[in-house]
C-alpha cells in the first residue's frame, strides 16, 4: 500500500473545485454511475472534492512526461477516516472524480482513496490494485488528518506520476489508480453492453519491483517473465527502465480480457511467450488473438502499444483491426484478433454484446473441442444468423476454412492436417510431435484426436515412439476442456495410460515432452504408433534395427516391451540363419526392457523374429510376434523400422500507502 500526502497550498495546475453537490445520503458504492455524486456520513457539514490522478499518455511507443494530464479517478472506494484510523463512513467517486461526506464540525478526519472501484449485487464487480511484493497489500491515496472545521470544506486530492524530469525521483502514487481507471473504462464498456453482468471481484497486481526475467519466477519478489493473467488475477510489470505498464491500457486490457474469458466462459490455453507473427497452438492464437481484440473492443482503439526501456522511450506497436504478419489462419493470434476485431466492429455485426452473448452461450462453454477459433465461429453463427454471409467472408480472408467446433475439411496447413485426428479403440494410427516453429505452445508440439464412446470402457490409450528412439510421449485426455485423466511418466519412447471413461466425445493430446522443454537441443520431429485398446489386450514393443560390420562381430539388440499393470510376459527369441542368438527366452514381470545377445554368422540382411505371450492379473492371454531387421556387413536398405510507499495495518486489513498532493479551502 502507499502514502499519501497533503498540499496546503493552492496552485496554477491544481484542479478547479468540484462542482457543488446537494447531499443524498446513500450508503456508497452501490451500482453504475448516475449523475449523483453519491454522500456517505451523517453531520451538518459536507466535505467534498475530487480525486485526480497523472495520466501519462504515449507518443509512438513511448511515454510522453511533457504530455502528461490530470484525469479524474472514477469510481474509487473513498474512507473517511477518525483520528485514530477508523472508517467513519465509504463512499465512491464519481465518473468526475468526485465525492462527498456528512461530517460534524470540529472533527479531525482524513480522506482515503482506496485503489478499488467495486460493486455488489447485480450488476457486481470489484476491480483492486494491490502490491503483490508486499502480500497484496492494497493501493491507498491518503489526504492529511486536519480538523474539518464549522462550515462546508472542499479537499482535492491528486497522485502525482512521480516524474521528475529525467527519472521517477519521486513515489509513482499515480500507478495504481492509472490502472483503476483502465479497469473502469473495460468495465464501462461492458455494462453498456449488459447491464446486469456480474464479474468476480479481481485483483490487478502491481510493484515498481515487478520486472521481467528469464530465469525462475518469484512472484512475491516481482520477478516473472512478462505481465499476464493466472488464478483470477493480474500480474503487471512496474520497473522503470525496464517495463512500466501503469500508462500502456492495451497490456492492462488484454489481460483483463483473458480475466473476462475464464469469468464468463471457458480457457483451454496453456499460456507460455506468444507474438503475433507465430505460428502458434490453436489454443493459445485463440485465446491470445481474443485478449487482445477485447483490448481494443473496450478501450476503444486499434493499435496495440507498449512501452518499454530506458526513459519509458522504446516500446512496440501493431495494429489490431488488420494483420500484416506472414502467418495467417486458424493457428495465427494476428488473425484471430483481426478476425474477432473486424467481426465485432463490423456495423452490421452484434458488436461487444455478441461477444458477450457468445461467452454465456452454453453450447459455446460446453463445446467438445478444444477452444479454438473454430467454437467461437460455430456460435455465432448460431446465434446470429442473418450474419453468417460476413462472417464466412471475414474467415476467409484470415485463411480460416474449418467448419464446425473441431474445424472439419480444414485446408489451410500441410503436416498439422486434420485440426483432429480420429482416434478409434482398436484401430492404431501415427501420430507426430515436432517442434519446427518452436516448442511448447507453438503448432505441432501437440497433436489432438477426437475420441467417441457409445459407452462406458475401459482403455489402454498408448503411445510407442515408432522408431524406437529417446523421445518421451505424453498422453491427456480432456472432456470439454478438462483433463480427466493423464500418463506422463518418464519411460523412453513409450507411454500407456489406463484409463475408464464414460460415454461421451473426448479429445487425447499426445505430445513430446522433448517439444514441450523449450529446450531446442532435446526436440524434434518423432512419430508414435497411437492406439486405445481393451485393457489386456496387447503388448507394445519397440526396437532399432541393428546392424553388426562382419562376420563374427558380436552386438546387443535392446527391445523395449510394456504391458498392462500386473501382467506377466514370456518372450521367445527366435534368428534366421546368418545369425546367432544368447538366449531364447526371457521373463518379464510387466513392462521392461530386454537385450539380445547376437552374433553375426554370414553377410546379409537377417531378422529376429520376437514371440511375446502376456498374461494379464486376470489370467487373459494375449500374443504378438515382430521381426527386427538385422543388417551383417555392407547396408543395404533395410525398409521402415518396427513401430513501493509505507506499508500500514489496520485490524486484519494491509494498506500501500501513498501520498497525495491534497489541496484544502
Amino acid at each position: 500500500m502507499l502514502a499519501a500526502g497533503c498540499d496546503k497550498s493552492s496552485s496554477s495546475d491544481s484542479p478547479p473545485p468540484p462542482t457543488p453537490v446537494t447531499p443524498t445520503t446513500t450508503g456508497g458504492n452501490t451500482g453504475t454511475d448516475t449523475g449523483v455524486v453519491p454522500v456517505a456520513g451523517t453531520g451538518d457539514l459536507t466535505l467534498s472534492g475530487q480525486v485526480t490522478y497523472d495520466r501519462v499518455p504515449h507518443s509512438g511507443t513511448s511515454l510522453c512526461y511533457g504530455c502528461t494530464r490530470r484525469e479524474p479517478v472514477r469510481g474509487a472506494e473513498v474512507d473517511l477516516l477518525g483520528a485514530g484510523g477508523e472508517r467513519l463512513a465509504r463512499t465512491r467517486t464519481d465518473a468526475n472524480g468526485n465525492y462527498a461526506f456528512r461530517v460534524d464540525p470540529g472533527l479531525r478526519v482524513q480522506v482515503r482513496v482506496n485503489a478499488r472501484y467495486a460493486s455488489a449485487g447485480v450488476p457486481g464487480w470489484g476491480f483492486s490494485v494491490t502490491d503483490n511484493t508486499s502480500g497484496n497489500a492494497l493501493y491507498v491515496l491518503d489526504g492529511e488528518l486536519a480538523d474539518s472545521g464549522e462550515s462546508d470544506s472542499t479537499r482535492n486530492l491528486h497522485a502525482l506520476s512521480g516524474w521528475g524530469g529525467d527519472g521517477y525521483s519521486g513515489e509513482r502514487a499515480a500507478a495504481p489508480f492509472a490502472i483503476l481507471d483502465t479497469s473502469y473504462q473495460f468495465l464501462q464498456a461492458l455494462l453498456a453492453m449488459n447491464g446486469e453482468l456480474v464479474l468476480p471481484p479481481m485483483q490487478l497486481r502491481w510493484s515498481v519491483n515487478n520486472r521481467p526475467v528469464s530465469g525462475s519466477t518469484n512472484i512475491s519478489t516481482g520477478a516473472f517473465p512478462s505481465s499476464f493473467f493466472t488464478g483470477g488475477n493480474v500480474y503487471l510489470l512496474g520497473a522503470e527502465n525496464v517495463d512500466t505498464e501503469e500508462y500502456d491500457p492495451a497490456v492492462i486490457l488484454h489481460e483483463l480480457g483473458h480475466y473476462l474469458e475464464n469469468a464468463l466462459a471457458r480457457s483451454d490455453s496453456m499460456g507460455g511467450s506468444h507474438a503475433v507473427g507465430q505460428v502458434l497452438d490453436m489454443r493459445v492464437a485463440y485465446s491470445e488473438g481474443l485478449a487482445t481484440a477485447i483490448a481494443g473492443l473496450t478501450g476503444n482503439f486499434s493499435m496495440y502499444i507498449d512501452s518499454t526501456g530506458n526513459r519509458q522511450q522504446g516500446g512496440f506497436r501493431f495494429p489490431i483491426d488488420t494483420n500484416p504478419y506472414g502467418a495467417k489462419g486458424w493457428y495465427s493470434e494476428g488473425s484471430v484478433q483481426t478476425l474477432i476485431y473486424q467481426l465485432l466492429r463490423d456495423p452490421a455485426g452484434p458488436g461487444i454484446r455478441g461477444l458477450l452473448e457468445t461467452f454465456a452461450d452454453s453450447g459455446y462453454r460446453n463445446t467438445e473441442g478444444m477452444m479454438s477459433i473454430y467454437p467461437f465461429l460455430h456460435r455465432m453463427r448460431a446465434l446470429y444468423p442473418d450474419f453468417v454471409q460476413t462472417i464466412d467472408a471475414m474467415a476467409a480472408q484470415h485463411e480460416v476454412f474449418g467448419s464446425g467446433v473441431f474445424g472439419e475439411n480444414e485446408t489451410n496447413g500441410t503436416l498439422d492436417l486434420p485440426v483432429y485426428g480420429a482416434l478409434v479403440p482398436g484401430v492404431s494410427q501415427v501420430g507426430c510431435s515436432s517442434n519446427g516453429y518452436g516448442e511448447y505452445n507453438k503448432l505441432g508440439n501437440r497433436r489432438y484426436y477426437r475420441l467417441a464412446l457409445s459407452s462406458r470402457r475401459q482403455l489402454d490409450i498408448e503411445a510407442m515412439d515408432s522408431a524406437g528412439g529417446n523421445s518421451d510421449p505424453d498422453i491427456i485426455v480432456y472432456r470439454r476442456g478438462r483433463p480427466v485423466a493423464r500418463a506422463n511418466g518418464s519411460a523412453s519412447g513409450v507411454e500407456r495410460l489406463s484409463t475408464t471413461l464414460s460415454a461421451g466425445e473426448y479429445v487425447v493430446e499426445l505430445h513430446d515432452y522433448n517439444n514441450l522443454d523449450n529446450e531446442g537441443s532435446t526436440g524434434g520431429e518423432t512419430c508414435f504408433d497411437l492406439s486405445a485398446r481393451k485393457p489386456g489386450a496387447t503388448v507394445s514393443m519397440a526396437a532399432q534395427p541393428a546392424r553388426l560390420d562382419n562376420a563374427g562381430a558380436t552386438a546387443r539388440l535392446p527391445v523395449k516391451l510394456f504391458s498392462a499393470p500386473g501382467s506377466q510376459l514370456q518372450v521367445q527369441v527366435t534368428a534366421q540363419d546368418g545369425l546367432s542368438l544368447g538366449q531364447s527366452e526371457y521373463w518379464l514381470d510387466g513392462s521392461g526392457e530386454i537385450e539380445i545377445d547376437l552374433v553375426a554368422m554370414t553377410p546379409g540382411q537377417h531378422f529376429v523374429d520376437l514371440h511375446v505371450q502376456q498374461v494379464d492379473r486376470h489370467g487373459r492371454h494375449s500374443h504378438q510376434s515382430v521381426s527386427v531387421p538385422v543388417q551383417v556387413g555392407a547396408p543395404v536398405s533395410m525398409g521402415d523400422p518396427v513401430q513501493a510507499g509505507r506499508l500500514q495495518q489496520q485490524g486484519d486489513v494491509v494498506y500501500r500507502v501513498m501520498r497525495a498532493q491534497e489541496q484544502r479551502y
